[in-house]
């Protein structure tokens, strides 16, 4: 009989030490349109770099049609970028509302040398994500993956 040894992942975050970063983030809906709201806000990275928590969402890296990213609890993707000095953060034929926090308006306007925010609307700053409700759900999908693991192994031996 032969028994395969999995390795479980847990995902754990010392959310002391996390630092935010500022980031564009823009919804994409299923429907496709360019008119879909976005942010300029704060994100707090995961060690591996490969989540970014915000706005009480787990924002996974994933390749679809056109996000770079995926809501861990709901599925929807999101465009996630670095903020452009330019101002350029949308897709030429975007359009829609893009939100920006209190606290990063004087940032902004240093980093991108001008006071026009050409649509920009200011909101208050967004709260910290509970970043340990989201390792909770990543846990439970990766005991729930190595456990359907378990199964077809375990059948495999049998027919080995």
């Amino acid at each position: 009989m032969v028994y395969a040894l999995l390795r479980i992942n847990y995902v754990e975050a010392d959310t002391n030490s996390m630092k935010p970063i500022v980031k564009y983030i823009e919804h994409k809906p299923a429907e496709h349109t360019d008119r879909a709201t976005a942010w300029i806000a704060r994100v707090w990275p995961s060690s591996s770099g490969r989540t970014l928590y915000f706005n009480d969402m787990a924002l996974k890296r994933s390749s679809g049609y056109d996000s770079n990213h995926c809501d861990l609890v709901s599925g929807e993707d999101y465009w996630v970028s670095g903020v452009k000095k330019n101002g350029s953060n949308r897709h030429s034929n975007g359009g829609g509302p893009i939100y920006i926090e209190k606290s990063l308006v004087e940032w902004y306007e240093a980093y991108v040398h001008e006071k026009d925010f050409n649509g920009l609307i200011e909101i208050p700053d967004l709260a910290k994500p509970d970043i340990s409700k989201f390792n909770g759900i990543e846990n439970e999908r990766i005991v729930e993956s190595s456990d359907t693991s378990d199964a077809s192994t375990e059948a495999d031996d049998v027919r080995g």
